[in-house]
């Protein structure tokens, strides 16, 4: 597993019409993989060989999911030192071999529930 950039596209949408999409997404060459941990989302990814190069999340309209997705990407985009942290480790992960996917999202998930809380913070300041 290679730690790459990796093209994310957020949408909110009715969910019965996303569900409608899946054979257009296949044509596109995703794969669906319905909620895929998270109720009211529909993930879809593209990979060349067995590397993820896109991801597409769709959710129910008015879900705080996309909200909470939205802040942790706009928070890496303002603060490039907590991006590279998150690149780094990312990519340190991967050079020591873990293959296994939900293997790379334990060993992710400490530092990105530490970056949420902060652009969650960091969202509610910019509102205020």
């Amino acid at each position: 597993m290679r730690a790459l950039e990796i093209v994310a596209y957020h949408r909110e949408r009715d969910i019965g019409e996303v569900d409608a999409f899946n054979p257009q997404m296949e044509l596109a060459g995703f794969v669906a993989r319905g909620e895929h941990g998270i109720p009211g989302r529909r993930y879809f990814v593209r990979t060349e060989g067995s590397v993820h190069t896109h991801h597409v999340h769709m959710f129910a309209t008015g879900s705080d999911q996309v909200k909470r997705h939205l802040a942790f990407r706009d928070y890496l985009r303002e603060h490039p030192d907590e991006a590279e942290r998150y690149r780094s480790l990312k990519m340190r992960i991967a050079e020591e071999g873990v293959r296994d996917v939900k293997h790379y999202q334990e060993r992710k998930g400490p530092l990105i529930r530490e970056l949420q809380e902060k652009a969650e913070s960091w969202v509610q300041e910019r509102e205020v």
